[in-house]
Order: C-alpha cells, then structure tokens, then sequence
C-alpha cells in the first residue's frame, strides 16, 4: 500500500562469537611463541652438551638465517658464548658459525666466523651474521608455506584416523570370536555335562535289598560307570 514502507532486517554476525574467536586465536598464537621461544633457549643453553641437539641449533639457524630465538644476544644463555667479563671461554661474545652470512664464494666453512661479533655495535652485526630471531622467521616461513602445512597436518590427521578405525574393527573382531568361543563352551558343557548321583541311581534301577527284601535304589551296577561324557555300559574283554 502506497505510504507504507517495508523495513528488512539483514543477518549480522554476533559480536560476542567473533570477538572470542579473535581473542582466542591470539592466545592461542601468544602461546605457540612462548613455547618455540622456550624451546629454542632451552637448547641454546645446551648447545655444547648435545651434538645432536648441536647440529639441529645449526640447521634451523642455517635454514630459516636467523640467530637464537629473538636475537643474538640470546647466546649469552649459553656459558661458552655468554659476555660477561668471568667467561674464559675464547667464544666469548660470539655466536655459532651457524649465525654467520655465508660468502657464496667460500669454498671452505669457517667455523670462526661468528667469535667477538657480538662485541661490534648491532648494524656492523648485520655485516657478519643473522641479526634477526628464529621465532620471527618461523613465523614468516610458516605464512609463506601455509599450504603445504596445512596440507600435511592433514595428511597426519587422516593417516590417524585410518588407524582410529582399524583399531576399532579389530576391537570388534575380538568381541566377536570371543563371544562365538563363549557360545560354544556353553553349548559343550551342557551336551557333556557329568552325569549326578541321583542320575546314576536312576539309570541303574530299582534293585531288592539284601536285608529287608524290598525293592530299593541301589548302587550302579557293574555294566554301568560314568565318565565326562555320560553313562556308558562297561566294556566286556574276550578271553583269548
């Protein structure tokens, strides 16, 4: 009708719900970092003690150009490369070879390259070696490959699932044999069960008493004996 308008109410997005997603996913991240951080200075601090921890520090500093978690001077965690003035080390002040800019045309690894830098102001460092943290560029190679992250957590995720599920079948298969094994045993002992007293008496008959000369039950006689299957008559053996 003319003079009368029609107000549509469009569906909005709850505010609470987007908000606890947003913030959750911060901490959750927040946390992600304070874990790789501890992480990473937990091996600094070992650096020397493990040479397979030692050479894990190298790749993951080699591969991602980075030095300690957030920066250089987190080697001085590590008592060989730390600066104080009681340090007798002669890695004193420097940084693993790991840290160091590799010049493409070194035919040969210096493994010196990294002692006293730290003792050069920080834009002179970045001449020598990585100045920036792991845990950043983690962080950076983590957005550039997020596909393929995604892709094998995916990967792991179903090849989890698919032994979830072979599990459970083989939990059922179990169940089943058990409960035909248990079926079958009922059905033996009831078919082979030993035979009572009263069932032999029974079976033998009424026979007299020898003392009062009425008929009564008396003991099974010589032709009968029992065993696991039942009654059976007594075997009879030929005189040869």
């Amino acid at each position: 009708m003319p003079g009368k308008h029609q107000h549509f109410q469009e569906p909005e997005v709850g505010c609470c719900g987007k908000y606890f997603l947003f913030g959750f996913n911060i901490v959750f991240w927040d946390w992600i970092r304070d874990q790789l951080n501890l992480f990473i200075n937990n091996n600094v601090k070992a650096y020397r003690d493990d040479i397979d921890l030692q050479n894990l520090i190298d790749f993951a500093q080699e591969y991602w150009s980075c030095c300690g978690a957030r920066g250089p001077n987190d080697w001085n965690l590590n008592i060989y490369f730390n600066c104080t003035d009681l340090n007798p080390s002669r890695e004193r002040c420097g940084v693993p070879f790991s840290c160091c800019v590799r010049d493409p045309a070194e035919d040969v690894l210096n493994t010196q390259c990294g002692y006293d830098v730290r003792l050069k102001l920080e834009l002179e460092q970045q001449g020598f070696i990585h100045t920036k943290g792991c845990v950043g560029q983690f962080e950076k190679w983590l957005q550039d490959n997020l596909i393929v992250v995604a892709g094998v957590f995916m990967g792991i995720a179903l090849l989890q699932i698919f032994g979830i599920c072979l599990a459970q079948n083989l939990v059922s298969d179990i169940k089943a044999v058990k409960a035909n094994w248990s079926k079958w045993n009922d059905d033996f002992e009831n078919h082979w069960l030993t035979p009572t007293i009263s069932e032999v008496l029974s079976t033998a008959g009424p026979q007299q008493n020898s003392l009062t000369g009425a008929p009564g039950p008396a003991p099974p006689s010589r032709h009968v004996f029992f065993g696991l299957g039942g009654l059976y008559p007594e075997p009879t053996f030929k005189n040869w």
